[in-house]
Order: C-alpha cells, then structure tokens, then sequence
C-alpha cells in the first residue's frame, strides 16, 4: 500500500486576522482574449508566433498616447512581407 498525505495543520495560535493584507496599486486592468495583431519573436529562446494568434492579455485603459498595440518587453516585431 502507498503512503497516506500527512496534512500539516497551522498552529493553534495562528490567527489570520493578524496577516498584514497586500494591496497591489495596479492601473484598471482587465482580462481579454485577443488575437496577436502582429507576427512577433521572443529575444530569448526565439521562438516565433504568427499574425492571428488567440491568447489571453491584460488590456488596460490609457490616456493620451498612441492607441495602437505595442510590444512592451521580452521580443520585437516582424515586419509583415
């Protein structure tokens, strides 16, 4: 027979009240699934993903600057044939 789980319980003086909460001060953003409106390369390993791609993003609202897509960080562009 396996082995059964040993659950490890908190201690009896533990009270989750006391945990200080984290507040993230992260600018409005919300969870989209969009299709890749460019064909792009990752900088480190390389890897290609095609124009038309489905994949999940954070879309954030922004206020006066350029409204179309860009690559923050972590690959470049490829510029379409």
């Amino acid at each position: 027979m396996g082995e059964r789980k040993v659950l490890a319980y908190p201690p009896l003086s533990f009270k989750p009240s006391e945990l200080p909460r984290i507040r993230t001060t992260k600018k409005q953003q919300s969870k989209v699934r969009i299709m890749l409106p460019m064909s792009i390369v990752y900088n480190i390993d390389g890897n290609h993903i095609r124009q038309g791609t489905k994949f999940h993003s954070r879309k954030e609202e922004v206020i006066s600057e350029d409204p179309d897509c860009v690559l923050e960080s972590g690959g470049r562009e490829i510029s379409s044939p």
